[in-house]
């Protein structure tokens, strides 16, 4: 906000906890042991960015009355925010927008929309997504050849792959909005066949395959004793853990071709959430 690059901004967050039914901003640690909320909210002025948090049983009504009271809070700090840049009085420099190109993005949406919302139909994911990487791959070698003579072609290529990647957007919501179906041709409140399978693995302390639909998870249990307990820092100091969950995406489960390497965000946040869930 201080510098002159062109911000729409600023945003904020803060921690909402709950204790004797009053909701707190930025609790304690002593409030945090008390409170049946823990919610980490981020926003702008006029919408929330980001939620993370965990909580005993809650109504839709109470989260979103603890959402709307963590927006409002989050305005005292924005207005911090606005009242420190406007010290500095930096003047913005002038950034020219450069937008695609409107006559081919409207022979973009005319040759693959249609296309677009028939792949999407698909009831089976791996073919759905072949059928959409088919039209996508389709419309761009077509206009790759319509506009071979152009200089900026390459940037033109780039825009008609990001203008597809919208065009997919808009057909997902309008099935869910004008048809109430989802991609695979489900209601939005029907859901896929799930089944469980226990002791897949013999030599583990615990193991089970859990399946909806097409998509399986396998879990793996090893117990141990407090000795094993983990153990971590944070500003509060030093504490223990009795445990722990490693999230795991191989490359190959989610249609990625890469070296192995450590857990990513992706793994840890969703190693967070089924955390908080057994929490």
């Amino acid at each position: 906000m201080i510098s002159d690059i062109p911000f729409d901004g600023p945003i904020a967050g803060v921690l909402i906890g709950r204790v004797d039914g009053e909701y707190v901003v930025d609790p304690g640690v002593a409030e945090r042991e008390k409170s049946d909320l823990d919610l980490l909210v981020a926003g702008s002025r006029n919408a929330i960015t980001m939620i993370e948090g965990g909580a005993q049983e809650y109504t839709n009504d109470e989260m979103l009355a603890a959402l709307e009271f963590a927006h409002k809070q989050i305005q005292d700090k924005l207005d911090m925010q606005a009242e420190l840049a406007n010290e500095a009085a930096v003047v913005k420099r002038e950034v020219a927008l450069r937008l695609p190109d409107k006559e081919v993005m409207a022979e973009v949406r005319t040759f693959a929309l249609e296309k677009l919302r028939a792949a999407n139909k698909s009831p089976d994911k791996m073919e759905r997504g072949n059928q959409i990487k088919a039209v996508n791959d389709e419309t761009i070698e077509h206009f790759k050849t319509k506009h071979a003579e152009r200089e900026d072609l390459d940037q033109l290529v780039r825009d008609i792959k990001s203008y597809l990647h919208e065009l997919e957007y808009e057909v997902v919501r309008a099935l869910i909005f004008e048809e109430n179906k989802r991609a695979d041709g489900r209601a939005p409140a029907e859901i896929r066949d799930i089944s469980c399978e226990i002791d897949v693995l013999p030599g583990a302390h615990g193991s089970a395959v859990f399946t909806r639909g097409q998509t399986q998870s396998l879990g793996v249990v090893t117990l141990g004793t407090k000795m094993d307990n983990q153990r971590y820092e944070t500003l509060a100091g030093q504490s223990t853990r009795n445990f722990m969950l490693h999230y795991n995406f191989p490359p190959f489960s989610v249609g990625e071709v890469k070296r192995m390497m450590g857990p990513g965000r992706r793994e840890i946040g969703h190693g967070n959430l089924a955390f908080r869930a057994l929490k």
